[in-house]
């Protein structure tokens, strides 16, 4: 896998999480949404450090996915699939920075 490749798997799970995000429409979905789009932007425009700044942004979403596996169980699938993408993405981000 090459850097840009990397980044693009990265870039695609954060349209992938805001879109899960999205469809929950409460009233802080934009206040949810606003932290993926930053860095969707700043992917695109390849900050020096956005994978740093990536892989700090998962954490949240990662243990926001664990929090819905363990209270939600009608929503279970959907939060295991949203946890495993904030992985995915985390690893994505840190794997185009070291090979960049």
């Amino acid at each position: 896998m090459t850097a840009a490749t990397s980044r693009l798997v990265a870039l695609t799970g954060l349209v992938i999480l805001a879109t899960l995000l999205g469809a929950a429409r409460g009233p802080a979905t934009v206040i949810v949404i606003a932290p993926l789009a930053a860095l969707l932007i700043a992917g695109a425009v390849a900050a020096s450090r956005w994978a740093i700044a990536t892989a700090i942004v998962m954490l949240p979403y990662f243990s926001y996915g664990v929090m819905e596996i363990l209270t939600n169980p009608d929503g279970r699938v959907q939060a295991v699939a949203f946890s495993v993408l904030s992985i995915v993405v985390f690893l994505a981000a840190l794997d185009s920075m070291r090979r960049h």
